[in-house]
């Protein structure tokens, strides 16, 4: 299966990715209670990462270099999530300006 990259001609907004980085963090926080539990089977734990990384602008060939550093943000937030919309609205838009922030200066 090919991965869904957006088109230059209808990129996704700043709003949609700080959505998608909300849905990953709860997802994140979801499959870490069932690990806390011994239920462990990340092949069913879905990945936004190489998507939210994409629509930031970052090229493919870039992922590598930041893959690790995202993938430790999105993990350190995802303990912070609440089960309250706005407070997870909150924390994944801090996510976006930490995410933007470092691509920023990764990409200079």
């Amino acid at each position: 299966m090919k991965p869904i990259i957006p088109s230059p001609a209808s990129p996704l907004t700043e709003k949609a990715i700080i959505h998608l980085i909300g849905q990953e963090l709860k997802s994140r926080r979801f499959f870490e209670g069932l690990r806390e539990l011994g239920l462990d089977d990340a092949f069913y734990q879905p990945d936004l990462l190489e998507l939210i990384m994409t629509a930031m602008g970052l090229p493919p060939e870039s992922h590598d270099e930041h893959y690790n550093f995202y993938h430790d943000i999105l993990r350190k937030h995802s303990d912070r999530v609440a089960q309250d919309a706005d407070e997870l609205l909150n924390e994944a838009t801090r996510v976006y300006a930490i995410l933007q922030q470092h691509a920023t200066r990764g990409l200079d």
